[in-house]
């Protein structure tokens, strides 16, 4: 199953750095609540994984569904946008910085 993921990133937990979207492949319905690692632990970083705030299963009718996540706050403009290098270099998510 093909999936839409998204979340908000925050440079403090007052301002907005971000937002995060990219797909993934499941192999079964997440649901709200559950932990999703968005990215595992490597030389660069240690693993992310966040809780699910929402599911919208797509049926048979569109191509993907869509899982949104909480958002994630880091501390400063310089850790959210490494974690955004980190993202798009290791799961090919991108980060629309706004």
């Amino acid at each position: 199953m093909r999936f839409h993921v998204d979340m908000s990133l925050y440079s403090s937990p007052t301002e907005p750095y971000g937002n995060v979207t990219g797909f993934v492949e499941l192999d079964s319905l997440p649901y709200v609540g559950q932990m999703f690692q968005l990215i595992g632990s490597s030389e660069t970083g240690s693993a992310l994984s966040l809780r699910i705030e929402g599911v919208r299963d797509a049926g048979e009718e569109e191509a993907s569904g869509s899982i949104a996540l909480e958002d994630y706050v880091v501390e400063g403009p310089e850790l959210a946008e490494r974690l955004g290098e980190r993202l798009d270099k290791e799961t090919g998510f991108h980060v629309y910085v706004y």
